[in-house]
């Protein structure tokens, strides 16, 4: 987009023509005082006009220019849905045995997500760094490849085969949600609309099953954020997170001997603990 708006414009307008308008009467000055020639002044004359003509013709384009890709970016932002929600209505980071903040981040498909919308299901949620081995196993990296190449941490299932292998259920059950919360792209930026795609496309993750993708915010970014790369948290169907499985280390729940067959016990109507 140009560095103007419309105001800026018609006023440079107004003051190339301006400036043009008294070089001519400069030319007639100088021809009265110091008695210049016909044909010198027929010269000048010529010169100030195309100097004219030049400026009308600039500042006239610039202006037209402006005003076109102004309305080209407004009818986008009508038409198009925004790659990325753009303000934070939540506390962040979660706080355990508390209620989960209820982010809205846009999924895989280009929709605003509300977490609440999942009240009732058993959330089982994996904040990701795109770049992270561990957050590529867990996608299913052994199974699908790494995304964009990046291997896939040795020996670590995914989330599907640690669930039946270390919590004795099935997460295709109906009464579970899958998140994957996108904390940082590839680049180690706030992830898009896009990257939630692309993961979900590469992973062949469904929201039909269950099974979403979001992308999170700018403001999510920090080391609280960084600090939950890799692992799994467990919220309760009254969004209370009740488990955290997260981070590298010092981890307040262990991912394979209490959060997952923590989760079989919640489908029992037990308490995970």
């Amino acid at each position: 987009m140009w560095p103007i708006d419309s105001i800026s414009s018609l006023c440079r307008l107004r003051v190339a023509l301006r400036f043009s308008v008294e070089t001519i009467h400069l030319g007639y000055f100088l021809q009265a005082t110091l008695l210049l020639s016909n044909k010198t002044l027929v010269r000048l004359v010529v010169a100030m006009r195309t100097i004219l003509l030049t400026s009308i013709i600039v500042c006239g384009t610039i202006f037209l220019t402006f005003r076109f890709e102004e309305q080209l970016q407004t009818a986008a932002a009508t038409i198009l849905p925004s790659s990325r929600a753009t303000t934070q209505d939540f506390d962040w980071p979660p706080k355990l045995n508390e209620t989960y903040p209820d982010f809205q981040l846009i999924d895989q498909e280009g929709t605003p997500t509300r977490l609440s919308e999942f009240k009732g299901k058993i959330i089982l949620l994996e904040p990701i760094g795109m770049p992270c081995k561990a957050c590529q196993a867990f996608s299913g990296g052994h199974e699908r490849g790494g995304f964009r190449d990046i291997p896939p941490q040795p020996g670590l299932p995914s989330i599907e085969e640690a669930a039946r292998k270390y919590g004795g259920f099935d997460l295709s059950d109906d009464r579970i949600v899958k998140i994957r919360l996108l904390l940082y792209s590839l680049a180690m930026r706030a992830p898009t609309a896009e990257d939630a795609r692309a993961w979900a496309e590469h992973f062949g993750l469904e929201r039909a099953k269950n099974e979403i993708v979001l992308a999170g915010l700018p403001s999510m970014i920090g080391d609280a954020s960084y600090r939950m790369i890799p692992g799994l948290q467990l919220i309760d169907q009254e969004m209370v997170l009740r488990a955290d499985g997260t981070g590298r280390s010092h981890q307040q729940h262990d991912l394979y001997r209490e959060l997952l067959p923590g989760v079989r016990k919640m489908l029992e109507g037990e308490a995970p603990f």
